[in-house]
């Protein structure tokens, strides 16, 4: 199995890079305008998955509103650890209410920050470990009606099939009628955190689809896009990947 090193991933690192900025990088607004096209107007779920949070907050932020509980699942420690903190508020949690303030000017909410804040803060209910390389790929699965995921699969640096099995067990954590939500770098072979590259398996939109349609999804649902940006050349990527899915079946 090919797959990327992250023994010496450093979640302050990574946040300093990408999140330190003071507006919403074109990546990450191309990524909640989406969102927001998306979600306007669709009913609230019971329960969401964003897998693979990493040490952020701030995609599920955005979908705070999309369901009534939220569990983040998460493989390093140290990445989950970045989440606990701003979750409970501690002091030296990563400030990210430069990227909130920008999603909330996204969707047209720019007044509420705190509110929106504390809504995440009360609908997060767990925080669980999770592992790709392993079926299933968190502990006691359950099924969700909202299955989200940014920058994880193809930031293990696998093979495609390795990219597919880890896609397919994603997958397989949506509830019939529930929806699938991706993010993903587009032909991007590796990305740099402050000097230090890690691998990516290079996939694009055509990649997604098919897998999307592999695993029994509603085809007639698939979108999946690729978007051009500007802001992370230099780290490695210059597209970003939006899909988004639906599977067949009753919504509970």
């Amino acid at each position: 199995m090919s797959t990327t090193d992250y023994s010496h991933f450093d979640p302050r690192e990574y946040l300093r890079q990408y999140y330190t900025t003071p507006a919403l990088p074109d990546d990450e607004a191309a990524i909640f305008r989406f969102i927001a096209e998306k979600f306007a107007g669709v009913p609230v779920v019971d329960c969401g998955l964003e897998f693979g949070c990493g040490p952020t907050i701030h995609h599920t932020f955005g979908l705070a509103n999309a369901a009534r509980e939220w569990h983040l699942a998460e493989y390093l420690p140290g990445n989950r650890d970045e989440v606990q903190k701003w979750l409970t508020a501690a002091a030296d949690a990563h400030d990210w209410d430069p990227q909130l303030r920008g999603i909330l000017e996204i969707e047209g909410r720019p007044a509420e920050l705190e509110s929106r804040k504390a809504l995440l803060r009360e609908r997060v209910s767990e925080l669980l470990p999770c592992n790709l390389f392993r079926d299933p790929p968190i502990d006691e699965p359950r099924g969700y009606d909202l299955v989200t995921s940014f920058f994880t699969a193809e930031c293990l640096g696998g093979t495609m099939a390795e990219w597919e099995t880890y896609m397919a067990r994603i997958l397989k954590l949506v509830n019939p009628g529930g929806t699938a939500l991706f993010a993903a770098l587009r032909n991007a072979s590796r990305y740099s955190v402050l000097g230090r590259w890690f691998a990516t398996t290079p996939v694009n939109e055509a990649d997604f689809a098919r897998v999307f349609a592999f695993n029994g999804f509603d085809e007639s649902t698939i979108y999946s896009r690729g978007v051009p940006i500007t802001a992370w050349a230099e780290e490695g990527f210059d597209s970003i990947v939006l899909a988004y899915v639906e599977k067949p079946g009753v919504a509970r």
